[in-house]
């Protein structure tokens, strides 16, 4: 029946893996599932397989950055007004310039340490982006942006479609086109109106009974699930 099914399962070497299968009316099956690296990938009809984050890319979630604010995952820190000891041991999400001399202060994926409260507060810097790992899951993703070789929507394109026809793309256009003509084109793809009434009462969205094929708000609220279901809120 169309709609949006999610599962777990153990793994031989007891770790649970957590599922998220698109069953369309018409069209190619996609399923999200983490793996004993914790790790999310999308598999396409259950035999092609890439990282999610590759697809969100394709999608318009070109930077590493716009991955870790669609997951809610970066914390924009006032200087001034934090509790600078709190947040000791976590990592910075995006490099913090020094605007005094213009030299990077803080490298982005480095561990905030004490030594650095007191060179922070002198250095006349306002805000800084830490990551929030555990309120929001965010492991899973890191994890997966390092496991993906794209860094660019175009990236993203030219890698899905090697792993989709096993060949280079004879060009960007086509690339692009193969994603729109699996997922998001009417007449290759259909939830029908049962599959979108069930996608939209179980991720508890409100796209429109006419938006019969695949929407990114779908595959986004989809991810986001999985991830509260690693967490235990769902």
């Amino acid at each position: 029946s169309p709609g949006v099914f999610f599962s777990e399962s153990l793994h031989p070497n007891g770790t649970t893996i957590y599922s998220g299968r698109i069953i369309p009316f018409r069209g190619s099956w996609v399923e999200f599932t983490t793996d004993i690296n914790n790790v999310l990938w999308a598999y396409i009809d259950r035999k092609k397989k890439f990282p999610v984050t590759m697809l969100l890319r394709a999608l318009g979630c070109s930077s590493d950055k716009d991955i870790l604010e669609l997951f809610e995952m970066v914390q924009d820190i006032d200087v001034k007004k934090a509790k600078l000891e709190d947040y000791v041991g976590r990592k910075i999400a995006a490099d913090v310039i020094d605007m005094n001399t213009g030299e990077i202060f803080l490298s982005k994926d480095s561990e905030f340490t004490e030594e650095h409260i007191d060179q922070l507060k002198k250095s006349g810097i306002k805000s800084v982006k830490f990551l929030d790992l555990e309120e929001t899951g965010g492991a899973v993703i890191l994890n997966t942006i390092g496991k993906d070789p794209s860094r660019s929507t175009d990236d993203a394109f030219e890698a899905i479609y090697r792993v989709m026809r096993s060949t280079e793309a004879p060009d960007m256009e086509t690339a692009r086109g193969l994603l729109e003509k699996l997922f998001f084109t009417q007449k290759r793809y259909d939830l029908g109106l049962v599959g979108r009434l069930r996608l939209n009462q179980r991720l508890d969205l409100n796209l429109t009974a006419e938006t019969t094929r695949l929407h990114t708000a779908d595959i986004v609220a989809i991810l986001k699930y999985i991830i509260k279901l690693q967490l235990g809120k769902a």
